[in-house]
């Protein structure tokens, strides 16, 4: 059952179990929602002083020791670094420093801090100033915190986690209220603000627009220096048809899983666009070499390039006037260069061939070019004889000049006959040592940045968007957009059916795309035409493993209240919270008056059948012991999501809190053993048949204050005495998990 990739362990959250009301701390969004509304919280707790880490944190450090734990989940406090929200608000150094103390503390035990950036706990302040993450506001001081905190403390965390659990927070948050801001419809609870149908979406979406944004950030900014890692944790349940064998509660099940699931989760597979791959960047180290770098513009035989001209004719759209035509000089220097990077330790290297440098002409029967084919191999020979992986791409924008005075290039459909004739010569010439291949580069950026506002090669638009001569803003870039996704459909079918069995490679499309608002939020025909923009966008440009869009599923119930994304979004972390399993079976007559995001689905969830329960009941009326869960959701993860790597960040059972029984007796936790053993002994089958598996988290390392639930629960392996300066025990599940770990 032992499993040595499942070596990280425990997770908490900072709001739950620090407490500290003290220091120059801020209030955030859930010490407000206690104090006003105690009656959401099962017993009228509030977070104020928690179990005390804050203070104890030296002591708790020692305890997971003597556990044995080899990494510990925890959160920061945004308003405890942040008063104010913002930077501009001023920072609290006593924030700061108790923070580096607790990294430091827990890196002079051998223990590695796993850390989350945002754990519902938004400073008051913004939700005062502009209500929080319901306003895209929210995104950009969202960012500058998380600069603030890789700067800060990235020297020694090496694990980030930009939000816990999305789902909860906005659905909880938005739509049924229990949560903190406590917003929803009158119909769905008792809130005084709020619309269950609109805001779990928006709010999500913002959380999702932050997401992208911190990773952007950190691999940008800090990855390269600071050698981390960064990603996302989201909950979900599995969900099992009510009556298996009923068509319509298996799509229920399935649908219930997309509204929960995949409203957070960032790599959703659109219909209609088939086996689009892009390598993770980080496994390659994959930085991106432009054209420009390779220089060598007008010699040894190369033929010019749109972007020759572009740069020749129009040096004003060039921010300092200067060209490509030297570059790096990448093309004379490549040995040199070769040397550089296996000196950093690169193992794996992203160029680009210009198409004009092996056919001048742009077509095989213009004539190849020698000399060109023989830099493209020799640069290619030098890279394998420092064990340095090529990673190719075949289009970066620099048509042949050629095809664009006969045809216009991709505006006709005769390119992507070219095309796809070009990539066959690279595919025959170059396949025997190149493996991973990318047909085109950002068609989004060549689309419209070429053919709507004219500031990229060729330079075309409408005289009334931008200084152009020729073109149209109107139809030029779809029809580009159309002819390059033509293209990729066209090489990537070639090479798999010619070339990948005997090769052995992969081939894909690198992806980047912009989110669209509706100018005027309120109105309906901005709404329509922000949605009918991201249509034709973002159903064209999208890859299954690094961006996505809502689940069809989705759009087709929703509607227009759906937010729809197109985003330059990466989560190379998938972590995955999983507590227990539902029922779910179809709701043939939905709510369609009052639209609220748990209607939506057009699902009823339980937990029982026929009288009997899914699993084993616990203190939570929601939470029914069903191991069998994790092992099917991890299995739907790694076939619906292309195996991404995962890290279950929360699995754990909870106790009552019964005040009546001794601490000799309260330490006795023998299901959590039972719940625990099961869990991970069905993670282990799923590892063994092939999930990603990268790292488990139990929640939790010791009890603590349990949001709605506040201290009626208990999720700890370790007992806090609440009524006796908050000592801390070792329960049973405690000693169990250390000798686990041994194993």
């Amino acid at each position: 059952m032992a499993c040595s990739i499942m070596k990280e362990k425990s997770s908490f959250c900072l709001f739950q179990t620090c407490a500290a009301y003290i220091d120059g701390k801020g209030p955030s969004i859930w010490d407000t929602f206690t104090k006003q509304h105690p009656e959401k919280i099962w017993d009228k707790s509030t977070g104020n002083v928690a179990i005390d880490f804050y203070h104890r944190y030296k002591e708790d450090v020692q305890l997971m020791k003597k556990i044995g734990l080899d990494s510990f989940r925890f959160s920061i406090s945004w308003s405890r670094v942040l008063p104010k929200g913002k930077i501009s608000g001023g920072v609290n150094p006593l924030g700061v420093r108790f923070y580096n103390n607790l990294i430091n503390e827990l890196l002079a035990n051998g223990i590695t801090p796993f850390v989350t950036l945002f754990h519902w706990d938004l400073p008051q302040a913004l939700e005062d100033e502009y209500s929080g993450f319901l306003s895209s506001k929210a995104v950009d001081d969202y960012v500058d915190y998380v600069d603030f905190c890789f700067k800060t403390f990235g020297d020694r965390v090496k694990h980030w986690c930009t939000f816990n659990e999305p789902y909860s927070f906005s659905n909880n948050g938005y739509n049924t209220g229990t949560f903190a801001p406590g917003r929803c419809s009158s119909y769905v609870g008792n809130c005084t603000h709020g619309n269950s149908g609109t805001e779990p979406y928006r709010v999500a979406h913002n959380m999702i627009l932050g997401h992208a944004a911190a990773v952007k950030l950190y691999r940008e900014k800090y990855q390269a220096s600071q050698k981390g890692k960064i990603g996302i944790t989201i909950v979900t349940n599995w969900f099992i048809p009510k009556s298996p064998k009923s068509e319509e509660d298996n799509k229920a099940a399935y649908r219930e899983l997309d509204f929960l699931f995949a409203l957070n989760w960032l790599f959703i597979y659109p219909k209609g666009m088939y086996d689009l791959m892009l390598y993770i960047k980080d496994k390659y180290k994959n930085p991106p070499i432009m054209r420009m770098s390779e220089g060598a513009a007008y010699i040894d035989g190369k033929g010019p390039s749109i972007w020759d001209t572009f740069t020749k004719q129009h040096p004003e759209k060039i921010w300092d006037q200067s060209t490509g035509n030297v570059g790096i000089d990448f093309y004379h220097r490549y040995k040199e260069d070769v040397q550089l990077m296996k000196k950093i330790g690169l193992d794996s290297f992203r160029f680009s061939i210009s198409w004009s440098r092996v056919l001048p002409k742009g077509k095989i029967s213009g004539g190849v070019n020698p000399l060109g084919v023989r830099f493209y191999n020799n640069l290619i020979n030098e890279l394998l004889a420092n064990g340095i992986t090529p990673f190719v791409t075949l289009f970066h924008w620099d048509l042949p000049q050629a095809l664009e005075d006969e045809y216009y290039g991709f505006l006709s459909s005769k390119a992507v006959d070219d095309y796809v004739d070009y990539v066959d010569f690279c595919f025959k010439t170059f396949g025997d040592r190149v493996k991973h291949w990318c047909t085109f580069n950002e068609p989004y950026s060549f689309s419209n940045n070429g053919y709507n506002t004219g500031t990229f090669a060729p330079g075309r638009c409408s005289n009334y968007v931008g200084n152009c001569t020729h073109g149209n803003s109107g139809t030029e870039p779809y029809t580009v957009a159309h002819n390059l996704i033509l293209g990729h459909a066209a090489a990537a079918k070639l090479y798999r059916e010619k070339y990948q069995s005997s090769q052995k490679g992969k081939i894909g499309i690198t992806i980047v795309t912009n989110w669209f608002i509706p100018k005027s939020p309120k109105s309906k025909e901005d709404i329509k035409a922000a949605y009918r923009e991201l249509d034709f966008l973002f159903g064209w440009f999208v890859n299954p493993l690094t961006y996505g869009d809502y689940p069809e599923v989705m759009k087709a119930i929703v509607g227009h209240r759906l937010p729809k994304f197109t985003k330059e979004q990466s989560a190379l972390i998938l972590g995955v919270n999983y507590y227990t399993t539902n029922y779910a079976a179809n709701n043939p007559a939905p709510n369609k008056v009052n639209f609220s995001y748990s209607g939506d689905s057009q699902t009823i969830l339980s937990t029982s059948k026929g009288g009997h329960p899914i699993g084993t009941p616990t203190a939570l009326n929601w939470l029914f012991i069903y191991p069998k869960g994790m092992y099917d959701l991890m299995l739907y993860i790694k076939d619906k999501y292309k195996n991404p790597p995962i890290y279950i960040t929360e699995n754990g059972l909870a106790d009552a809190n019964n005040a009546s029984l001794p601490v000799e007796e309260a330490v006795k936790d023998g299901l959590r053993i039972r719940y625990l053993a099961n869990h991970l002994q069905y993670l282990s089958k799923a590892i063994k048949e092939g999930v990603n598996v990268k790292g488990y988290y139990q929640w939790a390392f010791w009890d603590d204050f349990e949001w709605d639930a506040g201290y009626t629960v208990r999720f700890g392996l370790n007992y806090i005495d609440f009524n006796n300066n908050l000592k801390r025990y070792m329960k049973y599940s405690a000693y169990w998990f250390k000798k686990f770990l041994l194993h």
